[in-house]
């Protein structure tokens, strides 16, 4: 019969030692042993031996080597696969960055709403367009580009008509007359053609001939759009799109010195301008860039490309979140032109992009929301000067982010805190994690549907 390992208790063993079978037993026993003239063992008193098998089985595990078994059964298998239960991490009261930025594992306790997230500005019109509200879409549309403005394209226009016009062969109109004449599309153009003008190129939007051959556009045959050669002549048409010009050609070289926007920012900064003062945004802003294409002679065309269009020209935009209504836009230009003298600019590019942003909504207690190029702690660190929260998407490679944070098992949200600043890494997918940066919010609340930040 094998033995056992496995040691009983005192109170079990009591137990059996008092039975009155197992004395009987050994009565029995002794009574065999006598008739068969054996050695015979006297059996003491009860008392005694008790006492002398609690003493061997104390002895016995003193001397017990201590071992165990080790279960096939994986666990940490089960909780890989698991969506329920969250993987085990080392238990610590804070993580740091690479860059030693302290996050703490539970949040601040907060009474009431912060003020921070107590927006008093109610969106709608106001200044000219509240005033006066708009009836119609075209008088909305004199709100942004009045007549103030087209009259300056006029004039910038007509000063390149005039440089090109002399580059142009004149023509007789009879072949006896002795005067020769330019051709009648090289002439100045007004406000009321400029406003045509743009209203054949909101045209080619609507039909989709962005791309599409002007020439076949002002067709004959039967394919081309009879309202375009209805307004104006294919000539006419060619000749303006060359010369429309929105700034003095002839002072250019001297203000490109100091600005690389200027043949586009004198008009451009007067319809951001517009807009600001005819509508007030809501309380959540998004930031974002907006790649118009284009393949033109241009200082600060960009080459982008993963874009469907490989070139063209970057406008980093502040939009309202709810409407879409363009609250403040920045043509990117490129690097800064160094001025002798100036310091060197301690914060990164993207964050001095979205502080020249938020300018205008400073001081609001407006949330910006932006995509992983312009988040970091620095842009929350300085929004908060200027009264203003941030939610965005923060990229795994930051210095701020925790190692603890990388890719760990499915649907499992981690949060870290400071005293202003949340971060939540959430991994919806096998080794994809999303790590989101908010000054915004200050709890770990999941939303239980979709176990999602809510």
């Amino acid at each position: 019969m094998a033995s056992s390992s496995r040691a009983l208790s005192e109170d079990a063993l009591r137990n059996i030692l008092e039975s009155e079978d197992l004395w009987e037993s050994i009565e029995d026993s002794n009574q065999m042993g006598s008739s068969k003239k054996s050695v015979s063992v006297g059996v003491p008193n009860r008392e005694a031996v008790l006492e002398e098998l609690e003493r061997l089985s104390e002895e016995s595990d003193e001397n017990e080597e201590d071992s165990e078994i080790l279960s096939d059964h994986n666990s940490e298998t089960e909780q890989e696969d698991s969506d329920s239960d969250e993987k085990e991490l080392p238990i610590r009261k804070s993580w740091y960055g690479k860059d030693n930025t302290k996050w703490s594992k539970t949040a601040g306790i907060r009474g009431r709403t912060p003020a921070h997230n107590l927006v008093t500005i109610l969106p709608g019109l106001i200044g000219p367009a509240r005033n006066n509200p708009p009836r119609e879409p075209v008088y909305a549309w004199s709100l942004l580009i009045p007549n103030e403005m087209i009259q300056k394209l006029v004039d910038f226009t007509n000063l390149k008509i005039t440089s090109t016009r002399e580059n142009c062969k004149k023509s007789k109109r009879f072949a006896q007359s002795q005067t020769k004449f330019w051709p009648s599309f090289t002439e100045n153009t007004n406000i009321c053609e400029i406003k045509t003008f743009f209203g054949l190129l909101n045209l080619q939007s609507i039909f989709k001939s962005n791309h599409e051959d002007v020439r076949s556009i002002w067709a004959t045959d039967g394919t081309g759009r009879p309202i375009f050669r209805a307004t104006m002549s294919l000539a006419r048409f060619s000749f303006l799109l060359s010369c429309l010009r929105f700034d003095n050609v002839e002072t250019r070289k001297e203000r490109v010195k100091t600005d690389k926007l200027t043949a586009v920012s004198e008009l451009f900064d007067e319809f951001v301008a517009r807009s600001k003062s005819c509508y007030s945004p809501g309380i959540y802003l998004t930031v974002d860039e907006m790649f118009v294409p284009f393949r033109g002679k241009c200082g600060f065309r960009m080459n982008i490309p993963n874009k469907p269009a490989k070139y063209g020209i970057k406008v980093h935009v502040l939009a309202d979140a709810k409407t879409h209504y363009l609250v403040d836009a920045k043509i990117y230009a490129g690097s800064e032109i160094k001025v002798d003298g100036a310091k060197k600019p301690t914060l990164s590019n993207p964050t001095r992009v979205v502080l020249r942003l938020v300018e205008c909504v400073k001081g609001t207690n407006r949330n910006i929301t932006g995509d992983n190029w312009y988040s970091s702690v620095e842009l929350v660190d300085e929004l908060k000067k200027n009264s203003l929260t941030y939610v965005g998407i923060l990229r795994k490679n930051k210095k701020s982010v925790p190692p603890e944070f990388l890719p760990n098992r499915f649907h499992s949200s981690t949060f870290e805190f400071t005293s202003s600043t949340t971060i939540v890494s959430y991994m919806p997918k096998k080794s994809k994690t999303v790590i989101l940066l908010s000054s915004m919010h200050h709890d770990n609340s999941v939303n239980e549907t979709t176990k999602k930040r809510s």
